[in-house]
């Protein structure tokens, strides 16, 4: 009978480690100590039965008062989350000097321009010969040294995420993680739930009032480049003309043909 008495205490103490587990590893921890326990199980005296109980009963209050804990962190972050998503669906219009870091740690600089939706380009500043620029569905990369000319459509890249009509951080289609809401800071990383081989986006945010200042975006292979804006402004005027990408390649064909 004390044997059968353990091994279901030993299972209702599980169970609640399960329950636990998602969020605390040392739930898990304890799980595993107390599986053992029931393997190791010995005839007890009277005495040490009773220690037994009480140190049983002690865990099983401790993952209590955990798993009671899981849904406020939950809900913290739910909480950031919605005031995220509501700031970056504010945006309508943003300009900002930028510093780039790739991942080999060489420094490049230029200027962004944002008009939601659809809209964004990224001039970088001699000797870098890179633009980006996207007038709506697509997102295009041009290298002037190389002539190299990339388009891909702009929901397929997480580089034009701040650029979206709607953005919805509770979507199916992305993952949130990595949430952390300090003293006037806030990070999260962005994942596109089918295709994370395409790397990440992770938003850096003042707080008190919520302001984006930095990303960070990480290919599968961990290997990531970081953007620093400086002297950003928002809601100014920006002519459309600005983001239409005029094809070098075009231009020379017509000067050719005249």
């Amino acid at each position: 009978m004390l044997r059968k008495w353990f091994d279901a205490l030993a299972k209702t103490t599980c169970s609640f480690v399960c329950a636990a587990h998602a969020h605390l590893k040392c739930a898990a921890l304890l799980a595993s100590d107390t599986c053992r326990f029931r393997q190791r199980l010995k005839p007890f005296t009277q005495s040490s039965l009773r220690g037994a109980r009480r140190a049983t009963r002690q865990s099983i209050i401790f993952i209590i008062l955990l798993v009671a804990v899981v849904p406020a962190h939950a809900a913290d972050q739910t909480a950031t989350l919605k005031r995220v998503e509501s700031y970056l669906n504010s945006i309508t219009t943003m300009t900002a000097k930028f510093n780039q870091i790739d991942p080999e740690g060489a420094l490049t600089s230029g200027k962004m321009f944002l008009k939601r939706p659809g809209k964004m380009r990224w001039q970088y500043n001699p000797p870098t010969p890179v633009l980006m620029v996207s007038s709506g569905d697509q997102l295009t990369y041009y290298d002037y040294e190389l002539d190299q000319l990339n388009q891909i459509p702009l929901d397929d890249s997480l580089a034009g995420f701040l650029a979206r009509p709607k953005i919805k951080l509770t979507d199916k289609s992305l993952k949130i993680s990595n949430v952390i809401a300090q003293a006037n800071a806030i990070r999260l990383t962005i994942t596109q739930v089918n295709k994370p081989d395409e790397g990440t986006l992770t938003l850096e945010l003042s707080d008190n009032p919520l302001k984006i200042n930095n990303f960070i975006i990480s290919d599968a292979n961990d290997r990531s480049t970081s953007v620093q804006l400086q002297g950003a402004r928002f809601g100014d005027p920006i002519a459309d003309e600005l983001f239409v990408f005029d094809n070098p390649r075009k231009n020379r064909a017509r000067k050719y043909r005249k």
